[in-house]
């Protein structure tokens, strides 16, 4: 018998019709811990963009119990959203907001059920920028900026 993988594709990117549900399970994946510096990042960069909703599922996300050395076991989101106490479409917003800061890769395993909305999904953390990536990235910054304002980005310029 051959060893099968999992079949997983970037959900964003071929079904972005596809919300979310309760019943759905979902893993987190992760190598790394925040560093102090990373922290901030996200508050005073990440969180005028996505919101502190999304910072606050990332930060739930990265603080899921491991099952292995860079994975969580798997739970269905029902849990998330009772441990983060939104709803799920508040789940799924933040979710979609951290995809497109580049904070989060989505992928779903379609082998793991036969109908789409109870395939079990992966969440794949990525790093915060630092700051100096993050202003060398011009999506993100030109974001930043019109967020913030010139006075706050000048700010944040000078403390870099």
């Amino acid at each position: 018998q051959q060893n099968r993988q999992p079949i997983l594709l970037d959900w964003r990117m071929r079904r972005m019709n596809q919300k979310i549900n309760p019943l759905q399970p979902f893993l987190v994946k992760h190598q790394y811990s925040l560093a102090p510096l990373q922290m901030q990042s996200l508050m005073q960069l990440y969180q005028p963009i996505v919101g502190s909703s999304a910072i606050s599922l990332y930060l739930t996300l990265m603080n899921q119990p491991l099952e292995t050395a860079n994975q969580s076991q798997r739970i269905l989101h029902a849990q998330l959203i009772q441990i983060m106490n939104v709803g799920i479409k508040a789940c799924d917003e933040g979710r979609q907001r951290l995809e497109a800061a580049g904070l989060l890769r989505t992928y779903r395993d379609r082998t793991s059920h036969t109908d789409w909305r109870y395939q079990t999904l992966l969440y794949e953390l990525q790093q915060p920028l630092d700051v100096h990536q993050f202003l060398k990235n011009p999506l993100l910054s030109t974001t930043l900026y019109k967020q913030i304002g010139d006075q706050n980005y000048y700010q944040l310029l000078r403390m870099s």
